[in-house]
């Protein structure tokens, strides 16, 4: 490690020797919709407006940094003149004065904010070929429009089509592996408190272009070089929706009592924007019929039913010169309405043990979420605060049924394996092998409040050079409550021996707390004139600190209600009249309180090195080559006073953990970009697994602690390839990753085959690691560029180790469990002009696990589908879209799993007084097929659970567009 570091400063010392000319730097943007201003034309002017140089810009963006930035050669130190010039645009001016300098031969001028001219004819409109996606740099730009979307779909409609884009279920998007941390509008942050908001409500047709790109530092325009990189998707609006007052509403009613409405209004003005929205749904917010093949899977359809009811209003008003202030404030109401059927198997020694499980639960949850920002800039000084406000309450209900098996129930009962064990009397043969059966029905309320004030701040100590010292600081409060009831009946079929336990219980549990954390970290430049010339570099040192203290009380009263007199049988969510009748109920053993404290100290150094190897004569992109580092760690103190059963368990702790960094990029180079980097992460152990307690509250699932817990380390090489040829729109991506865990934690159990009882322990083992590897391509295959053809291939090799006992064995047993998942997804678009697009999927999915225990056997589970999706553009101003899908299983535990379901979905709109009205008639599910089943699989076992879906509907529904521009 000595030799590395030191090899490393040589390197950077090297460098910085290296002598070079100086220059002034910047880059301009349409002021508008901060667009970068193609055929931009920079000058260099004495101030007497002699021209010494001149710099003509082109469009990109590279690493972070503006590769379309302009670069201008200094004779000597003095005041000059810097004049940017396009057509179209009213000229720029900014004066400077240049000052020697040992390590900076470049300085920046910042940002050009260009004007339009108003005296400039409109522009020539030219039909051409859309392509969808070009790369500037390490910015993916897609081109909204050569995208066709069906009729009023919203801003997620698009994202899903994206190539290289997947969109969660739960509204998190993720670009080739990467999450995306925030989504802007005009390059401007919209709804701050997620992305979610603004998919669901932003229509899709006001959409120009979406780009993915690094968060970029606000004073120095480097983009973000942290432990997790923030990525950013910025939706570019079309001119005509960047100014004025946009309106969108829609309401629709459906068959099986199916209704949607939603209302998003948008007002933008040259230094503000106001956006309210609503939505109100009980469709599960499935998407519109037409979009991608396989997307309307099963799976995708999420479990259960929810209706939703929410509402946003957003402001920000900017200055134009980098001060702003924005709220973002939202509120949710859904009601979910869940049920579903597990088959589960656990992997032992001697015979796996099998169970089946029902469980319907209907939750009501109201959430308000209110993010305020200021952000406060000057060309030396950047300030941003924010006050984050979150409260929610929930009311739950539960009914569920269960049943632990010494065999497979399935070999003696097809189907209803749960309707068969609850009947009287029980059936002999099933009788023999139920090793127990419960019933329990729930009910609870909860609260929670957090808030969180945070500010950022950054000087630049050398406005040249950009060095600079950064602060950050941030307070959060928690504090919850939760109440929750149960009753259940519990008994053992298979032995009569153990007596029949039967639950009234109680459960009162408030939490509380706080975190506050100051770190600051100082970037010092040994070179900064990266530019497109071959030999610009960066070279950057940043040592750095933070301290971190967190204070959490928690406290969890379980009273045993049937304990009381005459309570066995009462109403679920009663109480006593008396709490010194409550008092007597409470069950000591599993009630605890416990405050904890930590204080981390984390001193690093980061380091990053750039150097330009100019313009591509392939590609003709700028190329760089380069790496960064990160050494540092944490020093950890965690103490905890726990108390349970009048027991006082005192917990402390000291680590250091270590977490090095280091990783080398190639880009913008003929054969594409790469990066290769490689991490060690390590974490310390919870102080509630260090406990040396028995929790049984669940009489079927007993938790013990393990004070002998060590540390856990985990070992990750990553290596990314991406490569673009604007010619056939041509895209490859190729990312593989690997993984070792050391001391991985594991939830070792004992396992009684008589009863079923499972008591778990956290155990450290060693053993686990992983590799996956995905690759996806996508492209245009004929000279026209109408069909599209698109491949992803997905491969995850893993090995998962636990502990599995069986109760009287004489030592533990370690379970192995080799896991293979892969995926294959294929699609061909043939999209000729907006008037027809027809396109085929196919996807397949095979999960394959096998293990070295004779008694093993091995897992061949396949989830494929195949269909079509089409678009046409039809007489009198309609446009039908639908897609059909085959979606089959194979290889699943039970039988009635394994089947092939047609799913068939369509679209009839009408479009009214100039695409102003949208009339759309929607079918949902046509055929009645839809399902939804779910698979997990890992070294203790395999589980398979089906869900309700959203039932099949017809729905009419009308959508209404208002634009009203500023007058031309």
């Amino acid at each position: 490690m000595k030799k590395f570091v030191l090899f490393l400063l040589f390197c950077i010392v090297s460098i910085s020797a290296i002598s070079q000319s100086r220059f002034v730097y910047g880059y301009a943007v349409d002021k508008s919709n901060n667009e970068i201003v193609k055929e931009m034309r920079a000058s260099l002017l004495r101030p007497d407006s002699t021209v010494i140089d001149t710099f003509l810009v082109k469009e990109g963006r590279f690493n972070g940094f503006i590769s379309s930035s302009f670069k201008l050669k200094v004779p000597q130190p003095g005041k000059y003149i810097v004049r940017c010039t396009s057509f179209g645009y009213n000229n720029v001016y900014k004066d400077i004065d240049i000052r020697n300098s040992k390590r900076n031969h470049s300085i920046s001028m910042g940002t050009f904010y260009l004007t339009r001219d108003k005296h400039v004819l409109n522009e020539v409109v030219v039909t051409a070929t859309k392509i969808k996606m070009v790369v500037k740099g390490d910015t993916v730009v897609y081109n909204a429009g050569a995208f066709q979307l069906a009729e009023g779909s919203m801003l997620d409609a698009l994202v899903k089509q994206l190539p290289g884009v997947e969109l969660k279920k739960d509204g998190r998007i993720t670009v080739n592996g990467r999450f995306v941390e925030s989504l802007y509008v005009n390059g401007k942050e919209f709804f701050s408190g997620g992305p979610k908001m603004a998919l669901e409500n932003l229509p899709s047709y006001m959409v120009n272009k979406v780009k993915i790109y690094n968060k970029k530092n606000e004073l120095t325009g480097m983009a973000v070089k942290k432990k997790d990189e923030h990525l950013i998707m910025d939706v570019n609006l079309k001119k005509q929706y960047s100014v004025g007052v946009i309106a969108n509403i829609g309401a629709g009613r459906g068959t099986n009592e199916r209704y949607s409405g939603r209302f998003f209004g948008l007002r933008f003005t040259s230094k503000s924007r106001l956006s309210l929205m609503g939505n109100i749904n009980n469709m599960n917010d499935s998407q519109s019929p037409g979009e991608d093949v396989g997307e309307l899977s099963p799976a995708s359809t999420g479990g259960g039913l929810q209706s939703l009811k929410s509402g946003g209003l957003s402001y920000r008003y900017d200055n134009g010169k980098g001060c702003y202030i924005q709220s973002d404030n939202t509120i949710n109401r859904t009601d979910n309405d869940n049920q579903f059927n597990t088959i589960s198997e656990t992997f032992l020694t001697s015979g796996n043990a099998f169970a089946h499980s029902l469980n319907k639960s209907r939750m009501l949850n109201t959430n308000f979420n209110s993010t305020n920002t200021m952000n406060y800039y000057t060309e030396r000084f950047w300030m941003r605060s924010s006050l984050t406000f979150n409260c929610s309450k929930d009311n739950t209900s539960s009914r569920e049924l269960s049943g632990n098996f010494s065999s497979n129930p399935l070999l003696l009962i097809n189907s209803g394996v749960l309707d068969s064990l609850f009947v009287s009397p029980l059936n002999q043969h099933l009788r023999q092998i139920t090793l127990n059966r419960r019933s329990q029905d729930g009910m609870g309320k909860g609260r929670q409040l957090n808030t969180t004030l945070g500010a950022s701040c950054r000087l630049l100590t050398d406005k040249q050079t950009k060095d600079g010292l950064s602060i950050d600081a941030q307070f959060a409060y928690s504090n919850s409550t939760r109440n929750n009831f149960s009753q259940s009946f519990l008994d053992y079929p298979s032995s009569a021996a153990t007596i029949a336990d039967n639950r009234n219980q109680y459960t009162h549990a408030p939490t509380r707390g706080y975190n506050l954390s100051v770190s600051s970290f100082y970037e010092y430049f040994l070179r900064n004139d990266m530019g497109n010339k071959k030999g610009d570099k960066i070279i950057m040192l940043s040592p750095g600190c933070g301290f971190k203290k967190v204070y959490n009380s928690s406290r969890s009263s379980l009273y045993r209600l049937d304990k009381l007199s005459g309570w066995q049988q009462r109403q679920l969510g009663l109480l006593p009249s008396t709490n010194d009748s409550l008092l007597l109920a409470i069950d000591a053993g599993n009630s605890y309180f416990s405050n904890r404290h930590e204080t981390i100290y984390s001193p690093n150094v980061r380091g990053n090195v750039l150097w330009s190897l100019g313009t591509d004569s392939i590609s003709q992109r700028p190329s760089l080559i380069g790496f960064d580092f990160g050494f540092g760690g944490s020093f950890n103190r965690k103490s905890m006073n726990y108390y349970r059963d009048s027991k006082f368990f005192p917990i402390s702790r000291r680590d250091f953990l270590f977490e090095p960094n280091i990783n080398f990029l190639w880009m913008g180079n003929r054969f594409g970009d790469l990066s290769l980097g490689y991490q060690f992460s390590s974490t310390s152990p919870e102080l509630t697994n260090l406990v040396n307690i028995t929790d049984n509250v669940d009489p079927l699932n007993v938790m013990l602690g393990n004070p002998d817990l060590k540390n856990s380390h985990s070992h990750n090489i990553h290596f990314s390839y991406m490569k673009f040829q604007m010619e056939h729109a041509r895209a490859v991506n190729v990312n593989i990753g690997y993984h070792i865990d050391q001391n991985a934690v594991a939830m070792g159990f004992v396992y009684d085959k008589t009863t079923g009882i499972r008591t778990s322990k956290p155990e450290n083992v060693n053993g686990n690691w992983g590799i996956n590897a995905d690759l996806s391509y996508s492209g245009t295959i004929d000279k026209k560029g109408y069909l599209t053809f698109s491949n992803n291939t997905s491969a995850d090799k893993s090995i998962g180790v636990d502990l599995i006992t069986i109760a009287g064995a004489a030592a533990s047993s370690r379970s192995t469990v080799h896991n293979l998942n892969m995926t294959e997804k294929l699609g061909l678009d043939f999209r000729r002009d907006t008037k027809l697009m027809l396109g085929t999927q196919f996807t397949c999915n095979w999960n394959h696990a096998t293990s070295h225990r004779d008694d093993f056997n091995t897992i061949n589970a396949f989830d494929f589908n195949y269909g079509m999706t089409g678009q046409i553009e039809l007489p009198l101003e309609l446009q039908f879209s639908t897609d059909i899908t085959m979606f089959s299983r194979r290889g699943y535990q039970d039988k009635q799993m394994n089947t092939d379901k047609l799913v068939w979905n369509a679209r009839l709109s009408k479009r009214l007084f100039h695409g102003n009205l949208i009339l759309m008639a929607d079918g949902f599910d046509i055929l009645h097929n839809l399902s939804n089943v779910q698979r997990i699989l890992n070294a203790q076992g395999r589980t398979e659970t089906f869900y309700n879906v959203v039932p099949r509907y017809i729905m009419l529904h009308a959508v209404y567009r208002f634009n009203s521009g500023p007058k031309k």
